[in-house]
C-alpha cells in the first residue's frame, strides 16, 4: 500500500481578529456569547492582551476553559459551533476572506 495525496476540503468559517479595544471586546462578546469568558491586559507598554475561550457545557451544565487567544490572533468559529484561536500567520495560510457582492464571489 502506498501513500496517497489528500487535499483539505474547503469549509467556510466565521472569524474575527482579536484586538484589545473596547469595540472589539463588544463585538466578540455579541458574536461569541457565553463562549467568551474574560479578557485582560497588563498595564505595561509592551503588554499583549489575552482572551479566555470557553467550550460547550459539560454534562453538569458547566463550561470549561478550552483556549486562550492573544492579541492579533484570529478567533474562529468551527462547524461544530465551538470557538478556537489561530495565530495570524496560521490563519492567513489556511483562509482568505470570502466576499459576496450581488451574488458573485469577489476576491
Amino acid at each position: 500500500m502506498s501513500a496517497k495525496l489528500y487535499i483539505k476540503k474547503p469549509m467556510p468559517v466565521e472569524a474575527m481578529q482579536f484586538n484589545y479595544t473596547a469595540e472589539c471586546w463588544l463585538e466578540l462578546g455579541h458574536w461569541m456569547g457565553e463562549h467568551m469568558k474574560t479578557c485582560g491586559k497588563e498595564r505595561k507598554p509592551d503588554a499583549v492582551g489575552w482572551l479566555e475561550i470557553m467550550g460547550n457545557p459539560n454534562e453538569d451544565g458547566e463550561r470549561e476553559l478550552t483556549h486562550v487567544a492573544y492579541e492579533g490572533d484570529y478567533i474562529v468559529k468551527g462547524y461544530d459551533g465551538l470557538f478556537y484561536p489561530m495565530t495570524q500567520s496560521e490563519f492567513n495560510s489556511k483562509y482568505y476572506e470570502y466576499k459576496y457582492f450581488d451574488g458573485k464571489l469577489n476576491e
